[in-house]
């Protein structure tokens, strides 16, 4: 990340999000006890993935076992949805997708979050700031010439 970009929020997935892996972990574990033993790998998988909003751009990183970072300008982002499903309302967990207009289908989606609207509603908050910031150089440019 260049030194001039600041960090807003930087986030991982909620637990909740897994909860069918450590149901099915707890369920392993009534026939095969050292099951209990994968709940460590699932915590670390759940930590690797990282969601953070800058001031410049938006970045999923995975480092798992490989390493896979995705990022989209905010100046290519044209809308943010926040989705949940009747399940996920009730866990207050959710996924928040950020689309471009680009025909390669750029998106970019924070799944299984913790409070996807206040998520939302901050990366909106960033990107209103980001354009005004972008607008304000342009006057300033446009007054100086």
């Amino acid at each position: 990340m260049p030194s001039n970009e600041k960090t807003v929020l930087e986030i991982n997935p909620s637990r909740w999000n897994y909860w069918h892996w450590y149901a099915a972990v707890v369920a392993g574990a009534l026939v095969f006890p050292p099951t209990l033993l994968t709940i460590p790998l699932l915590e670390y998988y759940r930590k690797t993935t990282k969601y953070i909003v800058t001031d410049e751009r938006l970045i999923k990183k995975r480092s798992f076992i490989t390493k896979n970072v995705n990022a989209l300008r905010h100046d290519a982002i044209i809308n943010v949805h926040v989705g949940q499903s009747a399940i996920h309302r009730f866990m207050n967990i959710g996924t928040v997708k950020m689309g471009t207009q680009s025909a390669n289908l750029d998106n970019l989606s924070f799944q299984g979050v913790y409070n996807p609207e206040k998520i939302g509603d901050k990366i909106q908050e960033t990107l209103r700031k980001y354009h005004e910031k972008r607008s304000e150089k342009k006057d300033e440019l446009n007054n100086h010439a």
